[in-house]
Order: C-alpha cells, then sequence, then structure tokens
C-alpha cells in the first residue's frame, strides 16, 4: 500500500504473532501504519532558516509561512526546482503529500525595481546615476529602473553650479 507501512495482521485488536495459537476459524485484517515525510525549504540564494514540515502520506495543510529574506528581492512563492522560476505554491498555500520520499520546495524571487524620474531645472541639465560599486546606470526616457541599494547623482548644466546626492531605495 503506497506511503504505509504493513504492521501486521489483526483479529481486533489482537495481533498475530509467531505464536498466536489458532483453533478455530478466525479472520485476520492487514493493518498498515501511514508513512510520514518531511517537506524541506530551500531559501534558493536567499538568507535564513526554516524547519522542515512534517507531512503524513495524503495529507492536506498549509505550507509554512516563508521565513527567508533576499536582498532586493520579493518571494512570490514556491517552486520544485532550483533552476525553475514556474510558482507551484504560493506562501500559506494547501499542499498534499502524494510523495513516497522526502520533498524539497524553493524559493521564487522577484527583483524589486524603483522608477526613478529627476524634474530639471534647467531641462537640458545632464544627470548621472552611479551605483554603489561605481557604475553608471542606465536611462530609458528620462525614468531610472533601479533595484534596491545606494546610489549617487550628479545633476549638472552649463551656468549652475553642480548639484550631487545619495539616493537609499
Amino acid at each position: 500500500r503506497t506511503g504505509h507501512t504493513f504492521d501486521g495482521w489483526y483479529n481486533g485488536e489482537d495481533k498475530l504473532e509467531a505464536t498466536t495459537v489458532i483453533d478455530g476459524d478466525v479472520t485476520y485484517t492487514a493493518h498498515w501504519t501511514v508513512n510520514t515525510y518531511k517537506l524541506n525549504f530551500d531559501a534558493n540564494r536567499g538568507t535564513g532558516t526554516m524547519p522542515a514540515q512534517e507531512f503524513s502520506y495524503g495529507e492536506k495543510k498549509a505550507i509554512s509561512k516563508n521565513l527567508f529574506t533576499r536582498e532586493g528581492y520579493r518571494f512570490i512563492g514556491w517552486t520544485s526546482s532550483s533552476y525553475s522560476s514556474t510558482v507551484y505554491y504560493e506562501d500559506e498555500a494547501e499542499y498534499t503529500f502524494n510523495s513516497t520520499y522526502n520533498q524539497t520546495l524553493y524559493a521564487v524571487w522577484e527583483e524589486v525595481k524603483y522608477s526613478l524620474r529627476f524634474a530639471l531645472t534647467p531641462a537640458d541639465a545632464t544627470v548621472v546615476v552611479k551605483n554603489a560599486n561605481g557604475s553608471t546606470q542606465s536611462a530609458t526616457d528620462g525614468v531610472y529602473n533601479l533595484s534596491e541599494g545606494k546610489y549617487t547623482y550628479t545633476v549638472s548644466a552649463y551656468g549652475y553650479e553642480t548639484e550631487t546626492g545619495e539616493i537609499d531605495l
């Protein structure tokens, strides 16, 4: 019987043993014990820990709440492979354990992006935005799509004082 372990033959509460004496008609019924398995959680490039969740074979219950984090990303759900970005289960979704071995769910992350536009005076001023590593960030139609982190900016225009500053997203 899938997902179960044979526990012996029983007549009511009496288990058939090698020493059992049968002296008449009797019916013994197979007794099975449901197996318990673990649902493990992998941060998949995130940080933190989550304890494994125990399931009995065929049991349906909510997946534990995600406890992992990943800087610059938000958690969007669980998948069955560290290489997949397809979400099969949302956080705390119902899960039915129909496997005969322990399972692992992998966190799926989505990068957090912020759109940034500078309102410039004069309109022809030049803006340079650099990330924490000093790499210049590019803009499309004047909009910078930036990940979480620290940035510096410089705004300059002929005849105006150059302004610099920091942005922490």
